[in-house]
């Protein structure tokens, strides 16, 4: 969420407390479990397949038969980000 919030902030010049919305908007409503095995099939090729940690956690995604399932619906997900300071 914050690799989508920075995007929406930095790149598309959205105010933050927009990004901010849009950001967990885009979390809680378009992301799947086959999104979530993606970004960590990519992290995995960044370390060169050595962390453990995330191994194991890919491992518990891959487990799962809802592919195309939401991955992050509920609000403990996302619901603990939120901005401090100027909203620009």
């Amino acid at each position: 969420m914050v690799e989508k919030f920075s995007l929406l902030s930095h790149v598309e010049k959205h105010l933050a407390a927009v990004a901010l919305a849009q950001a967990q908007e885009w979390l809680r409503r378009q992301v799947t479990v086959q999104n979530v095995i993606d970004c960590i099939d990519g992290w995995l090729d960044d370390a060169g397949g050595i962390d453990e940690g995330l191994m194991t956690e890919h491992g518990r995604w891959l487990a799962r038969s809802d592919r195309e399932a939401l991955a992050f619906p509920e609000e403990l997900y996302w619901a603990a980000f939120y901005l401090t300071g100027s909203p620009h």
